[in-house]
Order: structure tokens, then sequence, then C-alpha cells
């Protein structure tokens, strides 16, 4: 069968009714086939493939002679509500949403007899992938051909005793039945409904506010009956423990301004590591912060890692903090407790200091929270998660160990390069078969190397930065940061190739 897995990245869907308006507090719940149809035209016009029109109009046409059916998630529906500045007077808004576990906010979506080819398949699995939200553009979502077997749906038409509603499109045919009847009954040309099922799911909906349509042409509506959700029975110690949170990831977004550069990575870390010191007092968060109950620094590399990293390649952010990360090292054997996972998904801000006193606020968007199943099931990893046998360093490492030198002056043990080796060998990490010199241009020298308002470290070569091109035999996964101040992104490497 053929079918599409909807992921909600962020475990929300915003999308208000045809006909609605956004203040009365309805959801289109689950996004209608008109929806997902009009999402995947808009994500063809993503493709630079303009010549393959016909192909998609096919596509397009299998997809909307067949009533899809849906796997439905645990939902409910919440809403927040604010008052927005107008003229002179604030009007209350309403923000009304479906809310899922951010675990397990997976739609899946099936069309029984739909019958495709390879060829339509392979554009299918192409286009789904340009969608990047459904519904309103805060719905952030994965959307890929559903390889997953069986889809066990908890939705299905029912034309006789339907309680929801849903919008689809008319078949090919019966719109140009529907639309020969219509032609006639109105006089204005402009008014008219599109010539084929194409043209009304790419028209616009100003041009349908135009022409008072009180829906649009090739609607039609679905009955459906929906089945009981079961609900899970309360997760024993031993599930949870397996599902326990190893990586948070978050999008920052500056309030005002732009966001900071790449080389005050260390400055962003240690303004994030001291607002979840705050907001985790009277938690028990002992790997985020890196101490103990008693105040004790943590050994054994059980300290979770905050990572800055720039993942724009285009653009003005191409050089500047783009994402951070709290991930644990791979040799921490157990994921995040329950108060350490709650204290990540409150944070949502840090402020920088800027020239002077002045601080700048950014804000922290949590894009999603990863359990080990999580992390080996990724389709696309980030770079500081990355899997590769070559690794360079994108911040400086400052090394933290003396030289042990010969009377010579040169180097008998201790260098930069066996300390590189003896801190991934504390990471769980196998020795690289070759340890190789880098510098980008411009040097290290521009990056923030010490810690704002902490006195700085009595190190061997004192706050020099480093750079290093590692090999290893067989490819080994991220994150990979070393040296003085590695919780805090100093040291960190990103794949170069696999």
């Amino acid at each position: 069968m053929v079918g599409l897995r909807v992921e909600f990245v962020a475990g929300r869907y915003h999308a208000t009714p045809w006909n609605h308006h956004v203040n009365e507090g309805l959801v289109e719940w689950p996004p209608s086939p008109w929806r997902l149809l009009r999402a995947l035209v808009a994500g063809w016009f993503k493709l630079s493939e303009p010549e393959g029109e016909s192909q998609m109009r096919d596509l397009i046409a299998g997809l909307a002679n067949v009533d899809p059916v849906y796997q439905l998630p645990r939902f409910t529906e919440g809403h927040t509500r604010q008052y927005m500045p107008t003229d002179g007077k604030p009007t209350l808004v309403f923000d009304t949403f479906v809310l899922m576990p951010w675990d397990r906010a997976l739609l899946r979506i099936g069309f029984p007899g739909a019958s495709l080819d390879d060829e339509a398949m392979a554009l299918l699995d192409r286009i789904a992938r340009q969608v990047r939200y459904l519904g309103r553009a805060e719905s952030w979502a994965e959307v890929r051909l559903d390889r997953d077997g069986p889809i066990h749906a908890n939705l299905h038409p029912d034309p006789e005793g339907g309680s929801l509603s849903l919008q689809a499109a008319m078949s090919t045919g019966d719109y140009a039945v529907w639309r020969q009847k219509t032609v006639p009954q109105i006089p204005k040309a402009s008014h008219r409904p599109p010539d084929d099922l194409w043209g009304a799911l790419t028209i616009r909906t100003r041009d349908l506010q135009r022409a008072r349509w009180s829906a649009p042409p090739g609607v039609r509506s679905i009955r459906y009956s929906p089945e009981p959700i079961p609900v899970r029975p309360r997760r024993s110690s031993v599930l949870r423990a397996s599902l326990a949170v190893r990586v948070a990831r978050y999008t920052v977004r500056p309030r005002e301004g732009i966001r900071p550069l790449m080389t005050r990575a260390l400055e962003v870390a240690d303004a994030i590591h001291a607002r979840l010191a705050k907001i985790g007092d009277g938690y028990a968060i002992p790997r985020l912060i890196g101490r103990d109950a008693e105040g004790l620094p943590l050994v054994n590399q059980q300290h979770a890692y905050i990572l800055a990293s720039c993942e724009a390649l285009t653009g003005r952010d191409r050089a500047r903090v783009t994402h951070v990360h709290v991930a644990l090292p791979a040799m921490a054997a157990e994921g995040l407790a329950l108060d350490e996972a709650t204290v990540l998904k409150r944070l949502r801000s840090f402020r920088l200091r800027q020239r002077g006193s002045e601080m700048q606020p950014f804000e922290l968007v949590l894009e999603a929270l990863w359990n080990q199943d999580d992390l080996r099931n990724l389709t696309t990893r980030p770079p500081t998660l990355g899997r590769a046998s070559r690794w360079r360093s994108v911040t400086p490492m400052i090394l933290q160990r003396h030289p042990k030198r010969r009377p010579d002056g040169s180097i008998r043990r201790d260098g930069p390069e066996d300390q590189v080796g003896r801190a991934l060998e504390q990471l769980g990490l196998p020795r690289p078969d070759a340890i190789v010199a880098w510098e980008p241009p411009g040097g290290w020298l521009r990056f923030r190397r010490s810690r704002p308002r902490r006195r700085r470290p009595a190190l061997p070569f004192g706050l020099r930065g480093f750079g290093f091109e590692l090999h290893f035999a067989q490819p080994v996964s991220g994150p990979i940061a070393l040296g003085y101040a590695a919780h805090l992104g100093l040291g960190r490497f990103e794949p170069l190739g696999p």
C-alpha cells in the first residue's frame, strides 16, 4: 500500500479548517486529504524539474482517486491566548493546536488501492522530502514514504455514519463532470473553476477569495469514523531507562539582530550552562551542571556536552551559531534522568553580553529529544552527531597536560597528538590511524578560548588553540570534543566526508 509518514518535529500540529476563523479554536485534525495533496504539489514546485509536470499530474490523479486511512498517534488539543497590539486596542488571539508525545508524534497515512509505478513512487519520495511543514508554518514536519510495513489504521472512511468530516479532492473524471455543470452558472469568466483538478489544486487562496468561493473548486467531503486510540500503560522503570533522553537539539533564534558568530561558541555554551543551573535549582541535574549533590565535579565522562554548531552552508548565517546540542558522551551508560529531561524542556532562552554592558537575548526552540533508539534510526544526522571515519576540528582544542621533553628539547611524551589519542580513549573511541595538524584560514586566535568571568586556567600552552584531522580505520559516531572546556564546545570535531 502506498503510504506516507509525517513526523511532527515539535510534537505540535496547527491548522485552521476551511471556512473557519483562527479564533474559533478549531483544528483540522488529522490533515485532510485535500491539504495533503496541496502540500505535495507545493513540494513538487520546489524541485527543479518543471518538465515533469505530466508525471506529477498522473501521481496526483492516482492519489485523488483513493480515500486515505490514518494511523493517529495519541494526542490532545490545547491552546494559548495572547493579546496582540493593534490600533490602540489589544486584540485577544487564540492559537489552537494538537499536542502529541514528543517521542511518538508520528502520523501514518495509507492510500489503499492506489497503484503507482516505480517512477511515480520515486517522484512521491522526492516531493515528500520537500514538505517542511503541514498546516501552518509552526507545524514543523518531516514527510517521508512509509516503508515500515502495514498501517494499523484507527481512522477509516465511513460514508454511512462517520462523525468526522474531512475535505478531499474529486477524482479527475468527477471534476470534469462537476465543472461542466458549474461553468454555465457563473457568468464572469475570471470566477469560473480551473480547467482540471491540477488547476484546482494549484490555485491561490487569494484568487479563491476574490472569486467568492465558499469552498475550493474540486473539493468533496469524506466522513470518517475514528476508533479509540489505546492508552499505553505507565512505563516501567526498565522501559523508561531504555527511552531515556541522550540528546536535546535546539534551534537558536535572535529576538533582535542576528545570531552569534561561531567564534563565540564557548560563550554561547557557557551562557546556556548558567541558564540550566538557574532553571534546575531544586532539581537533581548533576550531568547538566557537571557536579554531584555534594558539589564535586563529575568524573568518567558523565557530564553532558553543550555544543554550539553552524548548519547553514550559505547566506549570512554560514559562520554563525544556528543550533545547540546538549548531548551525553558515548561513555555514559544511562540516559538523562527525568529531572534532567524536564529542565531541558524548560530551557527556552539565554543572553550574551554585547559591547559594554548590553545583553542580547536569544531564543532556544526545542526541536527534538532523542534517546538511543532515535539516534540509531536517524536518516539525516546533524554534523555534531555524525558518523564518519574522517573528522576535522571546527573549534580550537586547548591542551591540558604538560609535554615531557628530552634533553634536546624534543617532545618524548604527552605531545599534542598523544593527548588527542588519550582523550579519544577516554571517550570510548579508538585511537585514529592518523592525526594531522590542521588550522583554518585566519587561525584560532579569533575564537573565544576561555570562559567569561572566570580566572584563566594554568595550561601548558596557555590558551593556544590546536586543530587536527583525525583518520579512523572504521567510522565512529559523534559527538567528539577534546581538551579544556570540551563540555562547552572547545575542541569540537565534525565529519569530513564518509
